[in-house]
């Protein structure tokens, strides 16, 4: 992925509090394209964490990408008005405000997402870490590039889960697993109900880290 500089771009960076050992994330946007990303302090055991009681708390990082990338597979109206909750925040990708849609697995099956909240901070979002989410969506501005950033992808791979970003120019999802960013919905169809009702139409068995995610 090409190294945009000059350009403002969202680096999405772990850090972690050594009094409590929870983790938190932040979506920080810089105007340097080759900046270096903070490391994190500590980062918790996310085998170990314990979630909340109607979320699924999975082992392994392989088991995670898969179920973070089935997400595709179940989006429905709940998930849509939280995609564009987010959107609202990032005013419609023309603010560097992010907004961010954590993933969790249901007991029932079926996913949900949920707002960590906006802090209002200018070009950051920060928010804790719930490790019990499958995988994290958040906005990318207009004016910068659509796919998951170097960063985005460094701390995919370190979380384990996929990251996908929400943008006017498509839905793109980062696979650790593979190391492979795809394009899975078009434009602004990631809002559109029937588009994810034909997407499914089209990958009607269950997805891996290893399953074609295009479009």
């Amino acid at each position: 992925m090409p190294l945009v500089s000059r350009l403002t771009f969202v680096v999405l960076i772990l850090m972690a509090s050594l009094a409590d050992d929870q983790t938190t994330a932040s979506l920080v946007t810089t105007k340097s394209g080759n900046r270096r990303a903070r490391e994190a302090v500590n980062v918790c055991d996310l085998n170990m964490a314990v979630a909340n009681s109607d979320t699924v708390v999975t082992t392994g990082a392989s088991s995670r990408v898969t179920l973070g990338l089935r997400v595709l597979g179940k989006v429905d109206e709940n998930l849509i008005n939280q995609f564009k909750k987010a959107w609202t925040i990032s005013k419609a990708g023309l603010d560097s405000t992010e907004g961010v849609v954590l993933i969790f697995l249901m007991t029932d099956g079926s996913y949900t997402g949920r707002s960590p909240g906006t802090t209002n901070e200018f070009e950051q979002a920060s928010f804790k870490w719930d490790p019990a989410a499958l995988a994290i969506v958040h906005t990318h501005p207009n004016l910068i590039n659509a796919r998951p950033s170097r960063i985005d992808q460094a701390t995919s791979e370190r979380l384990g889960i996929p990251i996908f970003t929400i943008t006017n120019r498509g839905m793109y999802v980062y696979n650790p697993t593979t190391g492979v960013t795809t394009r899975v919905m078009d434009d602004m169809d990631w809002l559109d109900r029937s588009k994810w009702a034909s997407r499914m139409l089209r990958h009607p068995t269950l997805l891996d880290e290893y399953s074609d995610l295009s479009y």
